[in-house]
């Protein structure tokens, strides 16, 4: 399931109201104790809502970052106050950063290629990554895997990192 299919199914469903619920208030203050700096970016930020909340949790400079560009557009429409980028794949962030803080919450069992996906987040972050995922099953379109902490420990072999499970939730740190 491609970006677009995704999105999709986020807007049948309004996907975004579940960020009302408790469990993904808790993991967005969890993200965002997390952040560091001035300059941060909202990798997978749909259409926009997350980029909000963020903003409200550790007032910065966000950017989001999407990977549908209808969706990018929606977000600039929605929320104005931010700045809200397309980027069809990871290997562009870099044009689009550097970021102080990069968050990619939510995203990473959706991609494919999560090992070059983390390189690219990496690559576009001054200081660090957040990253967050389900630690159990979710009966969700597009995901590609459920995460383990021996998966994980994998994913980030040779970063220096931090994980720990919280919850329905891994949070991830990796440090520049």
């Amino acid at each position: 399931m491609d970006a677009t299919e995704y999105l999709r199914h986020w807007e049948k469903n309004a996907v975004w109201t579940h960020y009302r619920w408790p469990k993904h208030q808790k993991r967005f203050r969890m993200v965002a104790s997390m952040c560091e700096g001035d300059n941060c970016a909202d990798v997978g930020c749909g259409f926009g809502h997350s980029t909000r909340i963020l903003d409200r949790l550790f007032p910065a400079a966000w950017t989001g970052v999407e990977f549908n560009q209808e969706a990018a557009k929606r977000a600039k429409r929605t929320f104005p106050k931010y700045q809200f980028e397309y980027c069809p794949s990871g290997r562009q962030l870099r044009q689009i950063g550097p970021f102080d803080t990069v968050v990619c919450s939510e995203v990473i069992e959706h991609v494919e290629d999560d090992r070059a996906f983390v390189d690219e987040l990496v690559r576009a972050a001054r200081i660090k990554v957040v990253l967050s995922t389900p630690n159990i099953f979710v009966d969700d379109p597009g995901h590609l895997r459920v995460y383990t902490m021996a998966t994980l420990e994998d994913l980030l072999s040779g970063y220096k990192h931090t994980i720990k499970s919280i919850g329905g939730f891994f949070y991830l740190e990796v440090i520049r």
